[in-house]
């Protein structure tokens, strides 16, 4: 049965609220599956996104029946990175109705043998791509304001319906949109869900989940249907606007002296030791000239040294990041390299390296 969840739509302001494979592709190659391969590793290796597993099974339902298996030797397509909004979503790709995903055996059925084709292509290495952007969390609060165009209503606030609700959707689930606002969105648009995390300092942390598509528009409401998937997506979740994807204009940033200086608000995960891969959150944004694919050095100041050592040790840069996120006051970095472990919220940082 198709899961139905009710968007109770408003308009309002919001104003305080993993192992590396090989490099992500941006344009098609191709794998030929091994005993042991499942959608979800795919999607790790390839996209350094597990819950990308989807983008590959929409690109293979002629080879594909079920994503929960995948047999050894069948050659799946692995759509590029830049692929982030296919125009339509395949009409024969049937919703997946379970979590977990196999490799079946080999069968008696002739495969062909050759070794996995991996495409040689010529192609720009990116920074910073689409699904470091579309999946990265972000801050709201103070006068960096999100607007909120609705919610995933609880089943108790639907008392017109009869029936019962379940509490989260899936993907290719479909969500009833009401309509609050005099403005309404035209067939075929695209809206970002997102959850409210903790709060940092005057700051709420924002996480991205979910894009949906509206498929009708009714007297009443509108239907939407998530399209892509990187998170739960259960009732309570906000729907947002989606930011375009403002792709740098060259590969690489360029050296700069006397960069903007901020520091770190918090990390996305709170943990006890932060390392590379860690997203971190910075007081510095667009309105200080902050932008895509900026890189920073993170900061220890300088320090006692200690009972062994009689003077104070020397400022030194023990980490580097990555701006993947950027909204008016503040961003979000990936800590792309640890030099010295003891990265934690205060530190300051300042931009060495700048996109144009």
């Amino acid at each position: 049965m198709r899961t139905w969840i009710l968007i109770a739509a408003s308009a309002t302001l919001l104003c305080a609220v993993p192992v590396h494979g090989q490099e992500p592709a941006t344009q098609e190659r191709q794998h030929e599956v091994k005993e042991g391969d499942t959608l979800w590793d795919l999607a790790q290796l390839y996209y350094e996104n597990p819950w990308l597993w989807q983008r590959i099974f929409e690109a293979n339902t002629d080879v594909v029946e079920d994503p929960h298996w995948i047999y050894p030797a069948e050659r799946l397509v692995i759509p590029g990175l830049a692929e982030d909004f296919p125009a339509e979503p395949r009409p024969e790709v049937r919703r997946p109705t379970r979590t977990r995903f196999y490799t079946a055996p080999a069968t008696p059925v002739e495969r062909e043998t050759e070794p996995t084709i991996l495409s040689e292509e010529t192609r720009t290495p990116m920074l910073v791509r689409p699904g470091d952007f579309y999946t990265a969390p972000w801050l709201t609060g103070l006068g960096d304001r999100m607007v909120v165009l609705g919610r995933l209503a609880r089943t108790d606030e639907t008392a017109d319906l009869s029936w019962r609700m379940t509490e989260t959707a899936q993907l290719y689930d479909d969500l009833y949109v009401t309509y609050n606002v005099p403005e309404r969105p035209a067939v075929g648009d695209r809206l970002m869900l997102v959850n409210l995390g903790r709060r940092i300092g005057d700051h709420q942390v924002v996480e991205p989940v979910a894009f949906v598509e509206v498929r009708t528009l009714e007297p009443e409401l509108m239907v939407a249907r998530v399209v892509r998937q990187f998170g739960a997506v259960t009732t309570g979740a906000l729907v947002v606007p989606i930011d375009s994807f403002p792709e740098p204009v060259q590969p690489q940033p360029d050296p700069v002296e006397d960069g903007a200086e901020g520091a770190i608000l918090g990390f996305v995960n709170e943990q006890n030791l932060y390392g590379a891969e860690s997203l971190a959150f910075l007081d510095l944004g667009a309105q200080d000239g902050i932008g895509l694919g900026d890189e920073l050095v993170v900061i220890q100041p300088e320090r006692p040294g200690g009972r062994r050592i009689n003077q104070d040790l020397p400022p030194e840069v023990i980490a580097e990041l990555r701006i993947v996120r950027v909204r008016e006051l503040t961003s979000t970095a990936r800590v792309f390299d640890v030099v010295t472990p003891g990265l934690k919220p205060g530190l300051p940082v300042r931009v060495v390296r700048k996109m144009p």
